[in-house]
This record gives structure tokens, C-alpha cells and sequence, in this order.
């Protein structure tokens, strides 16, 4: 580890962070991404508004 890298481990929040330096640490950025249409399976979207029942909640609960 490069003496710069060890120097980032001394901050607690991504707000320190961010103020410290000027471009993102190596270890998060990420070189390549999928693009929605390029993913396998779509993104599950989960409807909040019915989780005020238990029945729901629990159903989310267990999937999860």
C-alpha cells in the first residue's frame, strides 16, 4: 500500500474523504458498468406503500 492509500484510512466519514482529496481512491472506482438493458435479470422493484400490512412486510422479510 502506497503511503497516499494509508493516509485515507485516518477518515471516519465519506465527507472528510470527499473534502481531502480531489479524485475518488482507487479501491471506489469502477472500471466498467452495465448498462440497465445489458443486465440478466431485470432490477426488482419493490412497492413501499404495501408494506404497512404484516402480511407484506413479512413477505418482503422472507425473500430477502
Amino acid at each position: 500500500m502506497a503511503a497516499s492509500d494509508k493516509t485515507l484510512l485516518v477518515w471516519t466519514t465519506v465527507q472528510e474523504l470527499a473534502a481531502a482529496v480531489k479524485e475518488p481512491p482507487r479501491q471506489y472506482l469502477v472500471e466498467e458498468m452495465l448498462a440497465a438493458d445489458e443486465m440478466s435479470e431485470p432490477i426488482p422493484l419493490i412497492d413501499l406503500s404495501r408494506l404497512t400490512t404484516d402480511d407484506e412486510a413479512d413477505k418482503l422479510r422472507e425473500a430477502l
